[in-house]
């Protein structure tokens, strides 16, 4: 897929996190009996407005509608998407290069135990 800036990327990648998460919410209700709200992190302030917003506009307009799941998912309540900023994004640690100490910091957030 070819995004054309990066809140179009990541706004799709958050629909495919959603969808990957959604299913694992259905599992885990299946096999633990528990039910919760399914909440995505997102250090993208707009790709979180363009998650809740119905209004489509220049920048949004030329998307494929399969991504807009999400805005539906979040209209429905089915899951919300909140703001975590970059340096808390525990992810980074394993897609992007970090320098050491923010690299300890995500290593140390993830559990584990990191000395160099």
């Amino acid at each position: 897929i070819i995004a054309l800036y990066s809140c179009e990327a990541e706004y799709i990648a958050l629909a495919e996190a959603a969808k990957h998460g959604m299913w694992f919410k259905q599992l885990r209700e299946e096999v633990f009996k528990e039910e919760g709200k399914l909440v995505v992190l997102e250090d993208n302030q707009g790709t979180i407005n363009l998650s809740s917003d119905v209004i489509v506009n220049e920048r949004s307009k030329h998307i494929d509608i399969r991504y807009h799941f999400i805005r539906d998912q979040v209209n429905k309540g089915v899951l919300s998407i909140e703001y975590c900023p970059t340096t808390e994004m525990i992810a980074d640690v394993m897609t992007k290069p970090l320098a050491g100490q923010a690299f300890t910091k995500l290593v140390n957030l993830l559990g584990l135990d990191y000395s160099h």
